[in-house]
Parts: C-alpha cells; structure tokens; sequence
C-alpha cells in the first residue's frame, strides 16, 4: 500500500510533499492540505488523515461527436507546489471561452506523476513530460485553460481515442493559439530564446517591413541545431499540431513566437529548415485527386518521424489530408491492433498504388503480417522516385500503370496474427541471378563513390546500360544523368 506514517495513520503519497514541508506536525499538515485544495472544512481535512489512498479521477462519457474536455490550470506562486486544476466538458460548435492546445511529446510514461482535480477530490497521474509542461504553463494570479492530449482524452477508452484523433485538426485549429513544449530549459536555450526575444520584439514593431539584424553568434547557432534535436521536432503528430495554426514555442517558462524563429533561420541567416514541421508550415501538402495518392506521399513525407503508438504513423497524418481526410476516417481505429490497422491502410492504398505498394516493404520487422504488407512505422529509407508528383504524374497518363496494376490478387483473410492473407503475382522474368556479392559497406560518401566506381568498371553489362564514353554519352548529357536507367527498367518490367 502507497503512502507513509502518520503516527497511527498512513498518509496517502500523493500529500509527500505536504509531509516534507510540515515536519511531520498534524496541525501544519492540515493547514497544507487545506491550501493544496482550498478546502477547510475540518471533516474532509480529517478524512485526509484516515483515508489509506486518494482516489483517481473518474472520466465521464463525453456526450457529443464535438465534445471535448477542457483542463483548467489553478495558479501558484510557487512552483514546487503541487499541481491542481479541474476538467469539464465543452462543444467545439459551442464553445465561448478561448483555450490554448498544448502539443508536446509523451516520452517515458513509466515514471508518473500526481496532479490534483477539483479542488484536490481525486488525483490523476501523469508523466514526466506532461507535468513539466502543466508546472511552467500555469499562471501565478489567475487560471489558465489548456487542452492536452494525456489528460482531456481518456487514455483507457479506445473508442473516444479513436473519435478524438477525429476531430484533432479542430481541437487544434480552434485554440487561440498552439503551445509547443520542447521541454525544460537549459543554460544553452535561455541564450537562443534571449536572441528569440530580441526577435519578436522587433516584429511586433509594425513599421519595420523587414527585418534586419546581424548574424548571431556562433554559440546561438548552436543552441538553434540543438533545439532542432529535441524530440518534439522528430513526433509524428506535431505535423498536424504546427500545420493548422500559429504557435508559441516554450522552453521552461520561457518562450518565443513561430515566426521568431523562422526569421532566426530565414531573415538574417539564410538557413535551410532542417525540421520536418517547419517544412510542413511553409509548403503545405500536396494533395492529388486521389486520397490514397495524397497518404501514400504523405508516408513518405513523415517516415523519419517518431510515434509512441506504431499507429499513429497512419492516423497523425489524416488533418492534413484537406477535403480528403474523412476517407481516412475509417483507418482510425484504435481498437484494431497495429497489424490490422497496417494491412488495412495497405488494402486502402493497394487499388491505386498496385505492385508499387511493395517499394515500401523493407524486412526484417518485429510484426506478424503478410510479407507483402509494409511496417509504415519503420525509418529505413526508401527512394523518393515513387513518393514525388512528378513520378505519378508519369504514370497516371501511362497505359503501363495499369499493367502495373493488374497482375495480382490477395486472397485469404487476417485472424489473431495468421498469415493467410496471400498476394497472387503474375511478372516478367528479367533475369537470372546468378551469384549475390558480399555486402557493400561504406566508411564515408567518398569511399562509396570509390567502390561504385570501381563496381561499374568491372562490369562490362552494366557500362553498357549507361554507354559511357569518358563517363559521358555523344550528346554531351553526364554519366549522372543515365544513372536511374537500370532502376526505371526493372520498374517497367514490375
């Protein structure tokens, strides 16, 4: 049983802290109690006394499709008191009072933390990461209203999870403004945000057209490639969360504009921007005339991110879709395993994609699926020929797309983790191989250039596919520019 002695009483662990300040005095512990809670009645404070463990907050069912829970931060002037607030129910077609969307990232959930609800009745754990964020957002004189993903979505309820990712893209659109934690600061960030602040001071200036300023120094460039190695750069949902609306960046307590920091890379730098969500924010996404078209490059787009749920690889990506996303809809489905939900968005996208589906199969992985179905939670790399518009546009007018498209069947179905969902292929033969060679490894790109090199040399088949002449063709075109004939005739033979 969690808690600690009290002479004969066992204190629940949620009031440690209370204990630690008031010197083990019953009295001083009451008075604690009473101002964590703002209760002074003397039969609850007792009941504080006698009880073994507080007791955890019940979810109520939310009652709409547009229902959303609210948190209402409680202020504090101390920062190591302890967290309370209280949560009620709104509609997104109703609601009045403006709120804030906090994106951050999960991290490690093992070790949680207590935070408090209505006026200290019950307590809810959270993590780490979510209570760093919950302690630097609140305010010291007033409260301060947030929606947060751990703690506004019951975690346990599958069902809500599923109609909450939904309506994500509203939830975050309609917040007067998104908040991205990044985390606790460091000496290193307070110099960047300082260099930030200068920043958003200047733009706030209305006259100033453009915005002028020196190169920072050296030790701000380098807090700024640091602050792009924070986790919330690599989550798959900041994609959403940064795309439909504008956003404050917070490191602690301290704080800097959007924009801020794309002037910071763009205005006086001249940097490209490494991280994908800022990428996201200034070209938005391509959308083709077919949904499955429109996932499939946003799969590619999204492959180097990070998701604590494999899952949410497929279903972060549905607000970005436009008009398209409600096709999407019936892929969200937390009730479905991983297996079942990536062979289902494999069957959504198979129609229209074909064999090409199979350009994103990479093994080993850890999932008991079909082989042919990809693992679109993977980060190996794939090659961007069969993701980008100019490619589809190719073939879409190609009557070789369709057949591309034709020689196959699936068969079968997908039970419990069996395997009998079977793709039927009819093909070409290309080729015999005769013998595989031993695996290339490369110490840096200029070995592997040196290899290569030498690996063409070698083979007089291979030199006539790209008809080198000095390593140029009669034309006066580059060796470079043949280099994807061999990969574009094994992709017409697929």
């Amino acid at each position: 049983m969690r808690g600690f002695r009290l002479g004969r009483y066992l204190l629940p662990t949620c009031y440690a802290r209370a204990r630690q300040q008031c010197k083990w005095g019953p009295r001083i512990y009451l008075s604690t109690v009473s101002a964590v809670t703002g209760r002074t009645d003397s039969t609850y404070l007792t009941s504080c006394l006698m009880q073994d463990i507080m007791p955890n907050y019940q979810y109520k069912p939310l009652q709409h499709e547009d229902s959303i829970r609210l948190l209402s931060l409680r202020p504090s002037s101390a920062d190591s008191s302890p967290i309370t607030c209280t949560i009620r129910h709104v509609r997104l077609t109703e609601v009045v009072s403006q709120y804030e969307a906090i994106s951050y990232t999960w991290g490690n959930v093992a070790q949680r933390q207590s935070i408090f609800v209505d006026h200290g009745e019950s307590e809810l754990q959270v993590g780490p990461s979510c209570y760093s964020a919950l302690r630097n957002l609140r305010k010291k004189n007033y409260n301060r209203d947030i929606w947060i993903d751990a703690i506004c979505i019951d975690q346990e309820n599958l069902e809500e999870r599923s109609k909450q990712v939904r309506i994500m893209d509203s939830i975050y659109r309609q917040a007067s403004r998104v908040i991205a934690y990044l985390g606790e600061e460091t000496t290193g960030s307070r110099v960047l945000f300082q260099e930030l602040a200068e920043v958003d001071a200047s733009l706030s200036v209305p006259s100033t057209a453009t915005l002028t300023r020196e190169r920072p120094k050296e030790t701000v460039s380098q807090e700024l490639a640091s602050l792009f190695e924070r986790p919330w750069f690599r989550r798959v949902w900041v994609l959403q969360e940064a795309h439909v609306n504008k956003v404050l960046f917070m490191c602690g307590s301290i704080a800097a504009s959007w924009s801020a920091l794309v002037e910071c890379l763009w205005g006086y730098q001249d940097h490209e921007i490494p991280a994908l969500a800022f990428r996201m924010q200034w070209r938005k996404p391509v959308i083709y005339s077919d949904a499955r078209f429109t996932l499939w490059g946003l799969l590619y787009d999204s492959r180097h991110c990070l998701a604590t749920d494999p899952r949410d690889k497929v279903f972060a990506l549905r607000s970005l879709m436009g008009n398209q996303k409600a096709e999407l809809d019936k892929l969200v489905d937390y009730t479905r395993s991983v297996e079942q939900t990536f062979i289902r968005t494999a069957e959504f996208l198979l129609p229209a994609l074909g064999l090409h589906l199979l350009t994103a199969v990479r093994h080993p992985h850890s999932f008991l699926m079909p082989s042919w179905i990809p693992d679109f939670a993977q980060h190996l790399p794939l090659h961007t020929k069969f993701f980008k518009l100019s490619f589809w546009e190719h073939l879409l007018s190609d009557i070789r797309l369709n057949a591309i498209r034709g020689p196959y069947r699936v068969r079968g179905s997908f039970h419990n983790g069996s395997e009998s969902l079977r793709m039927h292929v009819r093909g070409l033969r290309l080729a015999v191989i005769r013998c595989v060679s031993g695996r290339f490894t490369f110490s840096c790109l200029n070995d592997a250039g040196k290899q290569m090199k030498e690996l063409y040399y070698y083979l007089p088949n291979l030199r006539e596919l790209f008809i080198p002449i000095n390593d140029s063709v009669p034309d006066g075109r580059s060796l470079e520019s043949f280099s994807n004939q061999l990969g574009r005739i094994i992709t017409e033979g697929m």
